[in-house]
């Protein structure tokens, strides 16, 4: 039997999969054979390949294609994934998978695009329902998609069903009020340029916490005397203590979340929906159900009525942009 190759690589894990190459979609939703690895622990990603296909046994099955999602800027056949601080190069690698005649790099949030087409109801979470009833179908219609997770992924969906990733998540960030002002020139003293990204992501939550106690202390450049918190460790007091710091991080982390969703919605006139991916929102959901992240996603003044119309989805589904690589490969692979 033939199988199709695809890799999802991004600043935390790596997952390889295996598909069966005559199916018309991922069987059942599941690959064959499915591996995930520490993306820090990998220094060479074709020879996590070969390990990979050893352990599954496949080193001499027929493999006519394969497609890699990587989290960073594709040009040239070269991509370097900022997170990681590594490059990978396209030629290289089809050199040393020689066995493959068909590869192809594509952007992690292009890849999650197609795959929203394969995903099931259950992978879904409608976290706020459109009301307009002319948009209610929305396979036609342009979708944005956001992920935040180790860093901050940004994409649309148009309506013809073309993909387009962006680096919109390193464009400026928008202070909205006094507090996230004051937010704003934290990160400016701590980075120079202020990204969505400098928020929004794993490390974005980490920034949100240490402002917070900087503010508490009344020095601007306070230096904390603990280690910081990680971002699990964050959402997991957050969960345990309403009244803690990390509660209030993640209270602030969850109203820019909305404002940038927001933002999406209007950049793309989303009408097919917000799909918010990554590896926080599926554990953040409570505190996305709660008035803060609606508030922040429909205040947009004088086009807020946009946004009520706009509906917003959680992709539980973490194998979703395996899904589209493997769409992608049977495409290269006829």
């Amino acid at each position: 039997m033939a199988l199709l190759l695809t890799g999802d690589m991004g600043a935390t894990k790596t997952v390889l999969a295996l598909w069966p190459a005559e199916s018309t979609a991922p069987q059942g939703g599941q690959p064959l054979f499915r591996q995930k690895y520490d993306s820090h622990g990998i220094t060479s990603f074709e020879d996590s390949v070969l390990r990979f296909l050893q352990e599954a046994k496949a080193m001499e099955t027929n493999i006519p294609a394969a497609c890699f999602c990587l989290a960073g800027t594709i040009v040239n056949g070269r991509c370097t994934l900022p997170n990681l601080n590594l490059t990978l190069d396209l030629n290289l690698i089809e050199q040393k998978l020689s066995f493959i005649p068909r590869i192809s790099f594509v952007n992690d949030l292009e890849a999650l695009g197609h795959g929203l087409n394969w995903l099931k109801p259950k992978d879904l979470l409608l976290l706020k329902p459109g009301k307009l009833s002319a948009y209610e179908d929305t396979r036609g219609l342009t979708k944005a998609i956001l992920a935040p997770g180790t860093g901050l992924g940004q994409a649309s969906v148009l309506a013809g069903g073309q993909i387009c990733p962006s680096e919109g998540q390193h464009g400026d960030f928008a202070p909205q009020g006094e507090r996230q002002w004051r937010l704003w020139q934290f990160l400016h003293r701590k980075f120079g340029h202020v990204s969505w990204e400098r928020a929004l992501s794993g490390a974005g939550l980490q920034n949100l916490y240490e402002f917070l106690q900087a503010e508490k202390t009344g020095a601007p450049n306070f230096t904390l005397t603990e280690p910081l918190p990680t971002p699990a460790e964050i959402t997991a007091r957050a969960s345990e203590d309403p009244h803690s710091l990390s509660a209030e991080a993640l209270d602030l982390f969850t109203a820019l979340l909305g404002a940038e969703a927001g933002n999406m919605a209007l950049r793309h006139l989303a009408f097919g929906g917000v799909y918010l991916a990554g590896g926080i929102p599926p554990r953040i959901i409570a505190q996305m159900k709660e008035d803060l992240f609606i508030e922040s996603f429909t205040d947009k003044g004088r086009l807020s009525f946009y946004l009520e119309s706009i509906p917003v989805y959680v992709v539980l589904e973490e194998d979703a942009p395996l899904f589209g690589a493997a769409t992608l490969a049977r495409k290269i692979s006829t």
